[in-house]
């Protein structure tokens, strides 16, 4: 099994796109069990000057043998967004912060790629709008919607 992994995620916790890397940190169970944790980080632009910025941080278990492995984890996603205020009409920085659990599957093995799929629930709130305008719902809340995202990379 692999220690680190480096790959490219689309339509996941980073939004249309993320860079991440992850590492193993801890093994059992004769490597079938796995925590891991990764950072990553994407940028978005929108016309009319809307910026963001997502740090991205995941922590990982996942259990399985001969490569695929079904994953639970938590994602925090710190995030700096540049737009219009709307009580004053003028470009601000305003930063954000949230918590949000996932599940799937990977396929890991050393000096392979690597690939993972999962989902996630999204909250209808404020902190959430990029994903739910991803999906054209609109605020409304209390009410969540699926997301997901897939990821292509190497382990090594």
């Amino acid at each position: 099994m692999s220690n680190n992994v480096v790959y490219g995620e689309a339509l996941g916790v980073g939004g249309y796109y993320s860079l991440n890397y992850e590492r193993v940190l801890f093994r059992a169970c004769r490597e079938r069990l796995m925590v891991s944790a990764s950072i990553g980080g994407s940028y978005y632009y929108q016309p009319r000057d809307i910026q963001r910025v997502y740090f991205l941080e995941r922590l990982n278990v996942t259990y399985g043998i001969n490569g695929i492995y079904l994953e639970i984890g938590a994602n925090v996603i710190l995030a700096r967004k540049r737009s219009y205020s709307y009580r004053d009409y003028w470009l601000a920085w305003n930063n954000a912060g949230t918590l949000f659990p996932h599940a799937g599957i990977r396929f890991q093995r050393k000096n392979w790629p690597f690939f993972k799929a999962y989902a996630f629930p999204i909250h209808n709130d404020a902190y959430n709008d990029f994903y739910l305008y991803l999906i054209d719902k609109p605020w409304k809340g209390p009410e969540w919607y699926w997301w997901g995202g897939f990821a292509i990379g190497y382990a090594f």
